[in-house]
């Protein structure tokens, strides 16, 4: 949007969806049609307004795309008000905040509240009101400015309010222009800040500046659209006025007169210098002059440690940033810590509060001494030091003949020349008579050690023979070398024409005792234990910690003093080139100490009678030339993108091209690193990454050993294991229950098959059950291979039976049944299993011992109908193809089975087995009743969908969905017969909407208690997490969704099979089953219906009194509610159940029910003929009564023909307006009454006082 000034009213069609420019330049993360962000019927002009609904999980954003190119000090305004939303017990606000990004929407400044939380209330009592947002001033001639607004619940109970907003403006302002403030950056800078982006050309004239005092201003730069630097002559600490006049705004339509801004420069006090004149005095330089009343306190002062406060402060008359402290204690060998506290500068604004400032007084020594060249060392000392005492070179003595011929200073570094070169050895320098510069310290018999060390070239000495196994079955006999275990020597050789000192040298780990080898002499190196038994044969050192030798093969590295490794060999018996001779009793020698090249090849055993030759020439010495052709010793791949060869032999690293080796699939060499100087192991960078999964190749020729034999054309293998996708890789055998044994170890596995033609990598995946995971180490599964995983520790017990993979931190299998899962390395899915017992399809393979297997793992999406327990008489088949091994195709879509309302816009949709993901989009999904969808996303299980509605869904109401053309992910369409079902959106339940119906408290022998409930609601009413309380405690109804439909019943029970056997008339479709009833007496008790937020919806007393008093046993027989509009808690609304319904109708209507019926006059009576011994017909009478008010007193009496009062039915009961009270038909003795015509007497006591009479008649019968 680039037109201003610019007002919208919203009159256009909105675009609905998400994240999508609903009219133009404006732009919603969700726009719908009621709902969100939508186009409302509630404008202050036109037609039209902006409505936004925030909600729990919903926060309305919307951003306008603004172009104020040339637009200054631009503002919003807008009319806005809120409206009330959802139930009349909903209090939150709507708060509106604004901000503004310059840079087309990465980064937006800080949200303004519009108003407060009050300003947009959750009722009806606001209207359009205008509001204003000022843009930040950076936002003035912006290209890519977003303004964005969002709209989100306040603090409160229930939905937030609705926001409505019309007539948007955004136009530019006219402001006068004003110095907000002004601020001094450093000694010769003033920032000057406008209100509003102002012009170069006036900015930058530096006439238009002026600061007082003196100070001269000599340039102005505009450093950014509203800010200006001023370069200044040197500030002092003072207050400062800087004037601005004539400068125009960028716009060219305002010019300032004179405008003023103070400023206040501060320069914070520091201490330059602590200077040690003696060890009582200091002389403090600070970078300001000081105010001198203030300077000459001693209590300002304090050194720490011991010293304390000065005894004198003298202030320099000349220069007063000058101060002498004298103290009263000496200075020692310490670092000290000066602390000043309430100095001035003589402008007073500079202040020194905990100064702080250590210094040290220290004896002069040398720091430091390093060797520049063999004939130039550097003295480095302490402190500075006085040069005509630091360049005497009498003043520097040093041993075995040196002397000092030359000397330089700089800064505390004394340079000297030698007369002669120093070799390798350790010099001793003594010095004497340098001064430091302060004269308070001297050098007195200063010695140090100067040790000058010297690298010994690569194979200067060689590891010449080997004797790493002094006995065995073929020694030489005689035998003349010590053969004890414990005789081992490694013989070095010379091979130089200089002496090398090897003391200190280390030889694998032991250390050389004092010794210098002659050029071209051997020394033998052994154990300390064992110097004087080879002393007869040569030169013998001592090793300190002697590292016994292998008679196998190991690494020897001989390392000198500096830690340069002067060589190395990796030798194994296959050195010796005699089966006998490895067996001990014989060395292993060099045979060139000068080849053309390095290696296996150039060693062998010895041909000495003796069995070796130490302490001179080897037996098998031969410097003739080597004519055998080099070989790839190992190879490998070191990481993605680099192939690692090690050769046998020191190659020729001229032939190391890339030209001599050639790659498979495309690839080629970036470059190669040769990464030892013999040449024997090179990395190889090729210049992409390998296709992961598939076998590459690299070929080798045209290459040499340094002896210039080529190698024979070699071709290696490489690959990279394929991270695998959905269903590559498949669990395909089970082991959760592995006792008892039928014959594999007793230890939990599973099994993974490569379904795929790819080579699989394994590291870096998990392996997840429903509550814990584990990462799996690196292991490559080629295709259509098998892998069993298990614990670590048991994993060498699997080795028999195919590839094993040990897995640290195991996740334990559920016995009964769990959900397994894989996934790859960037965490997707691959495939998945839930499994449970049931799937072994055997009882007895489920106790234990029996894997499960998939059937046939072309249709991994099945799930239990692809699965059963292993027919292997071993229990399983772990690493091998499945013993249930067969073809099982999937031939049937999936089936839609279940439709759940999660909350007002989202409904959760449940199929019978796992999708093709690809084949769900929102459009497949319809809906009855204006239902529509804005998006569908699938599960991690496969087969459960989440829907978006594009409006709330309304409570109360039974929608009808269907689906159409997606698939299963073995791809078969779903079923039209099962591609559509009914969603229920339940209400709340108010008090009373349900009730208990009916109780069987006194089961007979070898029966069941229940509980049926009702509801008396035109609500559909979701059970999840309800409860139904007894005397003592309290049990879940379900924990999972259960829906009430109206007028519907539920029989709450433990044992739907024995309930059904002794009651056959009842609805078993109705059972909830739990694994035990809440505590229910026989005699009497309490029970309650709490609703899941433990809200009492129903509860009533319960008595087996409320039985027919004619009843001959109550065991077996339910009580049940005569009314459903009668109150719970009252005996009246009570009666035993009819016999002819086997005495209990669990599940349907009541047998004693009565119909609600139209009540005429204050009291009626219902029926007016009764038996009560009959089990066909009514056998009690309700007594009716309806007032105008309430409080009435009644008093009821049945009177038989004679006029005898045969029953007194109540006393003094105090009526509310309308109920019902019942006659059993029987006397205040417990007897039944005599067939004939009763008279019922009621006497009624208004709160008045005035007492009135109704007669009425009523037949006792009884059926013959």
């Amino acid at each position: 949007m680039n037109s201003f000034p610019y007002r919208e009213s919203f009159e256009q069609t909105f675009n609905t969806g998400t994240n999508t420019y609903f009219i133009p330049n404006w732009k919603g993360n969700t726009i719908g049609t009621r709902n969100r962000i939508f186009a409302g019927a509630s404008p202050r002009t036109g037609d039209q307004s902006l409505n936004i609904i925030p909600t729990s999980s919903f926060k309305g954003i919307i951003e306008i795309d603004l172009d104020l190119t040339g637009i200054n000090n631009p503002r919003i305004s807008f009319f806005a008000f809120s409206q009330r939303n959802g139930s009349s017990s909903s209090t939150r606000p709507v708060l509106l905040s604004l901000s503004t990004s310059i840079d087309g929407g990465l980064s937006f400044s800080t949200n303004t509240l519009i108003g407060n939380e009050n300003t947009f209330p959750n009722n009806d009592s606001t209207s359009y009101a205008e509001y204003f947002y000022e843009l930040p001033l950076e936002a003035s001639g912006q290209s890519q400015v977003v303004v964005r607004l969002t709209a989100e619940r306040g603090s409160g109970s229930g939905s937030a309010a609705e926001l409505i907003i019309d007539d948007f403006s955004i136009e530019s302002q006219k402001l006068p222009v004003e110095l907000v403030s002004a601020q001094a950056t450093s000694k010769n800078s003033v920032e000057l800040n406008f209100n509003q982006p102002i012009s170069k050309e006036s900015a930058e004239q530096v006439i238009n500046y002026s600061v007082n005092q003196g100070v001269v201003i000599n340039a102005a730069q505009l450093i950014t659209s509203n800010t200006v630097r001023l370069s200044t002559s040197l500030l002092e600490n003072g207050h400062y006025s800087v004037f601005a006049k004539g400068i125009e705004s960028d716009s060219g339509e305002n010019t300032s007169d004179t405008l003023k801004a103070n400023f206040t420069f501060i320069e914070p006090l520091e201490v330059l210098e602590v200077e040690v004149i003696d060890q009582r005095t200091l002389a403090l330089l600070f970078n300001l002059e000081l105010d001198d009343s203030l300077a000459m306190i001693p209590s300002h002062y304090a050194i720490t440690p011991k010293i304390g406060q000065p005894i004198m402060v003298g202030l320099d008359s000349q220069f007063q940033n000058r101060i002498t402290l004298e103290l009263e204690e000496d200075l020692e060998e310490e670092t000290y810590e000066l602390s000043i506290n309430g100095l001035r500068d003589r402008s007073l604004l500079a202040i020194a509060n905990d100064l702080i400032k250590t210094f040290n007084y220290l004896p002069l020594t040398v720091s430091d001494i390093s060797i520049n060249s063999s004939t130039e060392i550097d003295l480095t000392f302490n402190q500075p030091v006085e040069s005509n005492s630091a360049l005497e070179l009498t003043n520097y003595d040093l041993n075995f003949g040196l002397k000092a011929i030359f000397s330089a200073l700089t800064d505390s570094t004394v340079h000297l020349k030698l007369n002669r070169p120093l070799v390798n050895n350790t010099y001793t320098i003594t010095i004497n008579n340098v001064i430091n510069q302060s004269g308070n310290a001297i050098a007195e018999n200063i010695i140090i050690n100067l040790r000058n060390e010297i690298s010994t070239p690569p194979r200067a000495i060689l590891i010449n023979e080997i004797f790493a196994d002094p006995s065995g079955d073929h020694e030489p006999n005689p035998s003349v070398l010590p053969n004890d275990s414990r005789d081992e020597y490694i013989e070095l050789f010379n091979n130089t024409l200089t002496a090398i000192d090897i003391t200190g040298f280390d030889l694998s780990g032991g250390t050389l005792n004092h010794f210098v080898l002659m050029p071209n002499a051997y020394v033998i190196a052994t154990a300390l234990s064992n110097v004087e038994k080879f002393q007869s044969f040569g030169d013998v050192v001592g090793v300190s910690s002697w590292n016994g030798l292998s008679n196998n093969g190991e690494t020897i590295v001989l390392v000198d003093d500096l830690g340069n490794t002067i060589d190395s060999i990796s030798y194994d018996q296959s050195w010796y080139n005699d089966l006998d001779k490895s067996d001990g009793g014989w060395s292993i020698e060099l045979i060139n100490p000068n080849p053309s090249c390095i290696g296996a090849h150039n060693w062998s055993s010895s041909m000495s009678d003796q069995g070796g030759t130490p302490g001179y020439q080897n037996s098998i010495y031969d410097p003739s030339p080597d004519t055998r052709a080099p070989k790839v010793d190992t190879f490998l791949l070191l990481n993605d993108s680099t192939l690692q060869i090690s050769f046998n032999q020191t190659m020729d690293v001229t032939s190391l091209i890339p030209s001599n080796f050639s790659l498979s699939h495309g690839l080629s060499i970036k470059n190669l690193s040769i990464r030892n100087d013999l040449g024997t192991d090179l990395l190889v960078h090729l210049d992409k990454l390998p296709v992961p999964g598939i076998i590459h190749d690299i070929r080798l020729s045209g290459i040499r050993d340094c002896s210039g034999n080529g190698i024979e054309e070699v071709i290696l293998d490489f690959f990279i294991g394929a991270s695998p996708e959905f269903n590559d890789l498949l669990i395909t055998e089970i082991m959760a229950t592995p006792s008892p044994s039928q014959g594999l170890p007793e230890a939990e596995y599973i099994e993974l098959y490569n379904n795929s033609e790819k080579i699989i990598g394994l590291g870096g995946m998990t392996l997840a059950d429903a509550i814990n995971s584990t990462s799996l180490d690196d292991f490559t599964l080629f295709p259509h291979q098998h892998i069993i995983l298990t614990a670590n520790n048991v994993s060498d017990q699997f080795t028999a039976f195919g590839q094993v993979l040990g897995v640290s931190n195991w996740v334990s299998l559920n016995n009964s049944g769990d959900q397994l899962s894989i996934y790859n390395q960037n965490g997707t899915l691959v495939h998945s299993v839930e499994y449970s017992d049931t799937w072994y399809r055997s009882e007895t393979k489920a106790n234990g011992g029996y894997s499960l297997e998939m059937i046939d793992p072309n249709y991994p999406c099945l799930e239990e109908r692809n699965w059963i327990a292993s027919k292997s008489p071993s229990g399983g088949t772990p690493g091998q193809v499945n013993a249930a091994n067969d073809d099982n195709p999937d031939l049937l879509g999936p089936k839609l089975i279940r439709a759940i309302a999660l909350d007002a816009s989202t409904i959760e949709l449940l199929f019978d087995e796992k999708l093709d993901v690809s084949t769900v989009q929102s459009s497949k999904f319809k809906g009855d009743q204006g239902l529509s969808f804005i998006s569908a996303i699938v599960n991690e299980d496969g087969r459960t969908i989440q829907l978006t509605t594009n409006e709330d869904l309304i409570e109360n109401t039974v929608y009808t969905i269907s689906v159409d053309n997606i698939t299963d992910c073995s791809g078969n369409l779903i079923q039209e017969s099962s591609d559509s079902i009914e969603l229920i959106v339940a209400s709340s339940a108010d008090s009373q909407d349900v009730i208990i119906n009916e109780i069987l408290f006194n089961p007979r022998s070898g029966g069941v208690r229940f509980v049926e409930v009702y509801n008396n609601s035109p609500k559909y009413i979701n059970l999840k997490d309800w409860k139904l309380a007894g005397s003592t405690n309290e049990r879940t109804l379900s924990s999972e969704n259960l829906f009430m439909a109206p007028q519907s019943y539920f029989v709450i029970t433990n044992d739907g099979t024995t309930l059904q056997e002794q009651y056959p008339n009842a609805r078993s479709e109705t059972f909830i089953e739990l694994l035990s009833m809440p505590s229910i007496p026989s005699d009497s008790g309490e029970l309650s219906l709490l609703n899941s937020a433990t809200t009492v919806i129903d509860s009533l007393s319960y008595n087996e009194d409320y039985h027919s008093p004619l009843l001959p046993d109550p065991r077996g027989v339910s009580l049940e509610r005569i009314n459903f509009s009668q109150p719970s808690n009252s005996r009246d609304s009570w009666f035993s159940a009819s016999s002819t319904e086997y005495s209990a109708t669990p599940g349907y209507a009541n047998s004693q029910s009565r119909p609600m019926f139209s009540q005429t006059g204050e009291i009626s009576i219902e029926p007016l003929t009764f038996d009560p011994e009959s089990s066909r017909a009514a056998n009690f009478v309700t007594i009716n009564y309806s007032f105008i008010s309430s409080g009435n007193t009644l008093n009821i009496s049945i009177i038989d023909a004679q006029g005898n009062r045969i029953r007194e039915l109540t006393q003094n009961t105090i009526a509310g307006r309308e109920g019902t009270i019942i006659w059993d038909g029987t006397t205040d003795q417990s007897q039944k009454a005599r067939v004939g015509y009763y008279m019922i007497l009621t006497e009624i006591i208004s709160r008045d006082g005035t007492i009135r009479y109704s007669k009425n008649k009523v037949a006792v019968g009884t059926l013959f």
